[in-house]
């Protein structure tokens, strides 16, 4: 869509692969790394974010990307929960904690720049 020639151009995506690895470096560590429900949904959500941009992207279509970034969104709401109860649980310390989520915070806010680049894109008549 509008310059990117693929997902993983998109700030986005890009950064749904770093918390993806940060993820998956925190979860087999101490703790956590015996909690394998938790585990498993963490990197689920976390590796849901990334597929989810690639699939609206790959759509082509300005409805589908759209709701794409949305169920993206909500896989990175439920991220944070499971970074917030494994930190809860005692399953990961602050120095781990923190981190983990400021990535999930910060990858959160890239779909709504993204969706302000590709308006702005359209606006200016780039096409898809």
């Amino acid at each position: 869509m509008s310059t990117f020639r693929a997902a993983e151009e998109i700030p986005a995506w890009q950064k749904a692969g770093e918390s993806t690895r940060r993820i998956c470096g925190a979860a087999g560590k101490g703790r956590l790394g015996r909690d394998f429900a938790l585990v498993d949904q963490m990197r689920g959500a976390s590796a849901s974010v990334a597929s989810d941009i690639a699939e609206g992207f790959e759509r082509k279509g300005g409805q589908d990307f759209t709701y794409s970034r949305s169920v993206a969104r909500g896989s990175l709401g439920e991220l944070r929960a499971r970074i917030d109860a494994a930190s809860d649980q005692g399953g990961i310390d602050d120095a781990v904690f923190r981190p983990l989520s400021l990535l999930a915070a910060e990858t959160g806010r890239l779909p709504g720049g993204l969706a302000r680049y590709l308006r702005q894109h359209k606006a200016a008549g780039d096409t898809e």
